[in-house]
């Protein structure tokens, strides 16, 4: 039976949860357990399935077709004027690929994005969108989009982030603190309506 970590080491890391499972590695899990079928990784594509195949010795997949008709992952971007602070993108993105604070603006670190698009959902005001991504040359013989080095620290990213948040879990337990989700909703829900406003009135101005 082949390694857990060999399994992993076959799936690029983008930990965008295409596939039904949280992240990267608990699909490799399932996959040893044989719980799961090995065509379930868009952004590996054919070479995840090959490599999958030979690791475990099941025969080749073509690409579940129900993922065949999900748009191809992109890096995404903010348009940082119309971002109203919420930190839902921060909240989401498993590889920390965007920086910001509460009530502040909003960016996309763009050498770090695996363009997992769980943010897109997330934004209350639609102001994250995908742009078009520039191929690797020659860097990784397996997926071209990505480097051999930004998968090794989209892994590294999302592991350092998950530890993190376990242990600020932990430490809320500890101290008996409580998310306030009803206040934050509230906020949110208060700088959706001023971008719905702005947008109101820039879409008058324009008909005058």
């Amino acid at each position: 039976m082949p390694e857990l970590a060999a399994l992993d080491a076959c799936l690029p890391q983008t930990q965008c949860q295409r596939c039904g499972y949280l992240d990267c590695e608990q699909y490799a899990r399932a996959l040893l357990d044989n719980k799961v079928a090995l065509n379930r990784c868009p952004p590996g594509g054919e070479a995840s399935i090959r490599m999958l195949a030979e690791q475990l010795n099941r025969p080749l997949l073509p690409l579940a077709p129900e993922l065949m008709a999900l748009p191809p992952q992109q890096p995404v971007t903010i348009i940082e004027a119309e971002c109203i602070g919420c930190t839902l993108c921060l909240q989401v993105c498993p590889v920390d690929a965007i920086i910001g604070a509460p009530k502040k603006m909003h960016s996309v670190l763009r050498n770090w994005c695996t363009g997992c698009a769980l943010c897109l959902p997330a934004c209350p005001v639609d102001c994250i969108h995908g742009r078009a991504q520039t191929l690797q040359t020659g860097t990784n013989r397996r997926w071209p989009e990505f480097s051999e080095h930004q998968v090794a620290r989209s892994r590294q990213r999302y592991r350092a982030r998950s530890k993190r948040l376990r242990q600020h879990l932990l430490q809320r337990r500890q101290q008996h603190q409580p998310i306030n989700t009803r206040q934050l909703r509230n906020n949110i829900q208060a700088a959706v309506a001023r971008v719905k406003a702005r947008r109101s009135a820039q879409s008058v101005e324009q008909l005058r």
